[in-house]
């Protein structure tokens, strides 16, 4: 959702994106957010033999934590100084880590869980890349009067709801 919300932002400040710069930001998000999550998964397999009994609390609180985030920044006000040109490499590959810092917590949750690597991160690679996709066609059709900060709303209630759920299967 944070690779979403950047595309939204990111479309609205463009008329239109060039079909190279739209498939190169599409592909950051996507490398990233799933590399991250690989990292985070082998770092949660390393340390689940030690925190197997706090595991789920962990994944709770930091899933909790991001959600609230989320929609705390929401509810900022939105101000010019949120569009990127995400032509330049630098600015693209900084925003392509900024998004996905939150993609190496779930990747530690996912190894807390114990769920298959290879899907995980073929799952978070290919929904981040249609959310990209549908931030950019989004914004770039006046999306923001449509969805405004409610999109970020929604990316942090979903992760609040998936650490409640993964909260009560353990419990």
């Amino acid at each position: 959702m944070d690779t979403f919300a950047v595309s939204l932002v990111v479309g609205m400040s463009h008329k239109s994106i060039g079909k190279a710069v739209f498939f190169r930001a599409i592909l950051f998000f996507a490398v990233f957010q799933s590399a991250f999550a690989g990292i985070g998964w082998f770092v949660g397999q390393s340390l689940s033999e030690i925190i197997g009994i706090f595991d789920h609390w962990i994944a709770f609180i930091l899933l909790l934590g991001i959600g609230g985030k989320m929609i705390w920044n929401s509810l900022r006000p939105v101000t010019n100084d949120r569009a990127f040109d995400i032509s330049d490499y630098w600015i693209l590959t900084g925003l392509s880590i900024a998004t996905s810092l939150d993609a190496l917590v779930v990747g530690m949750s996912i190894g807390f869980i114990d769920m298959p690597l290879l899907i995980s991160l073929a799952v978070i690679g290919i929904i981040t890349a249609l959310l990209s996709i549908a931030g950019f066609f989004l914004g770039i059709k006046n999306g923001f009067r449509l969805l405004g900060n409610r999109a970020e709303i929604a990316g942090g209630m979903i992760l609040i709801g998936i650490g409640i759920k993964i909260l009560l299967q353990h419990l």
